[in-house]
């Protein structure tokens, strides 16, 4: 990792952790009844629909907590790091270009870093240099365009309208052909 990558390190830590305090808060927001401070007369049932959702948050949890460990151990550990917005701007591009990355979050991440002219096409390159986007879940054409500075709704309509998609078509779900349509309008709108 170049000390350049760094900053995106620390930028993506700090949205992970902000997105594992969100999962804490969901799951506590479950537990909130059970206190050590209880009186002797408690008493709660805990029904099968908040055990389910409180799993389902712990999986979220751990996976998270998984991430900021990986991320953490990239960091130098006894030398500063200096987080740049043009450092961490380079870094969001050259995630969106490669077009290898997984992991959705890192890729609407790097959008809001990104304006329209630099971003469209990187995520555009991204898109046809490999089939990453079928592990990105639900994040839908609409959110991901809509991430970028400087890309209004109505652009995000006339992109997805002029690609045949809807802004709300997950990308995970589309066949090669319609993210090669999207790549190209994409690279048309990139210019205001």
């Amino acid at each position: 990792m170049t000390v350049a990558d760094h900053g995106w390190c620390v930028l993506r830590l700090a949205e992970l952790l902000r997105a594992l305090e969100r999962r804490q808060d969901r799951a506590l927001r479950i537990l909130y009844r059970f206190d050590p401070a209880m009186p002797s007369s408690f008493a709660f049932t805990l029904e099968a629909g908040p055990i389910v959702r409180l799993q389902c948050e712990g999986v979220e949890i751990v996976q998270l907590a998984e991430q900021i460990e990986t991320l953490l151990a990239a960091l130098p550990e006894e030398d500063a790091v200096t987080v740049t917005y043009d450092d961490a701007r380079a870094s969001a591009e050259r995630l969106l270009r490669d077009g290898d990355t997984l992991d959705p979050a890192a890729v609407l991440l790097a959008a809001q870093l990104l304006d329209r002219a630099t971003g469209l096409p990187a995520l555009a390159e991204g898109l046809r240099a490999s089939g990453a986007y079928a592990s990105w879940g639900a994040a839908t054409v609409g959110r991901l365009l809509g991430a970028f500075r400087g890309v209004s709704p109505q652009l995000v309509r006339r992109i997805a309208t002029a690609a045949r998609m809807a802004p709300g078509t997950e990308l995970a779900g589309c066949h090669p052909d319609e993210v090669a349509q999207l790549a190209e309008q994409l690279d048309l709108h990139a210019k205001g």
